[in-house]
């Protein structure tokens, strides 16, 4: 696999968990096109049937000789732009904490755009049960029943864990960040979803 293609998995993982999040009237799909062999678009499209309304997440990834060129934007439902999100020249060791940052931020954007209350049902139960690891996903099973997952390289250190390492870990009183002690690792459920800590922490 690679690199982009790492990276591409890992922002299609957070658009995939933020889905049921992001409102229960609305239809989402998420699409990771290769558009040439420098060029990756991972995309999230959002739509309301009763308002005639669409709006898409973009984010592209150009590999240049040097360096990778991010973008990510908000469009339409004919591709026009909406609102630019940010761009960014990252060397590879920073491509994937970057391409993260933006998706999260557009994210949130289209959260803004659906003006959704964020006591809507759906942000408040986001609260951790439990956790699993096996060497391909991370995976958080939440209170409501959901499951959310992310590659297991997202984490460096329960990658490279043990099986005992990654079975022992320890859940917050609020439910909202998964500690494995062993391994000095904590995960905060809303870096899963695309939402900052202060909207769900608000949420529940």
């Amino acid at each position: 696999m690679t690199t982009v293609e790492h990276v591409a998995a890992l922002i299609r993982a957070i658009f995939e968990n933020a889905l049921d999040y992001l409102d229960k009237h609305a239809q989402a799909q998420v699409f990771v096109t290769p558009l040439s062999a420098d060029e990756t678009v991972i995309s999230l499209e959002v739509s309301r049937d009763r308002r005639d309304w669409q709006r898409n997440l973009v984010l592209a990834i150009t590999e240049s000789p040097d360096s990778y060129e991010i973008s990510a934007k908000i469009t339409d439902d004919e591709q026009v732009p909406i609102a630019d999100i940010g761009t960014a020249s990252v060397a590879i060791g920073e491509l994937a904490d970057v391409s993260m940052s933006l998706a999260r931020a557009g994210i949130a954007r289209l959260r803004r755009e659906l003006d959704l209350d964020r006591q809507d049902g759906n942000t408040r139960h986001a609260i951790v049960s439990s956790a699993r690891v096996n060497d391909a996903l991370i995976t958080l099973v939440l209170a409501d029943g959901r499951e959310i997952s992310a590659p297991t390289s997202w984490s460096r250190r329960l990658a490279s864990a043990s099986e005992e390492e990654r079975e022992r870990y320890d859940i917050s009183p609020d439910g909202l960040i998964v500690a494995w002690p062993d391994i000095d690792e904590h995960i905060g459920v809303w870096s899963f979803l695309g939402f900052g800590e202060e909207d769900l922490r608000n949420a529940t």
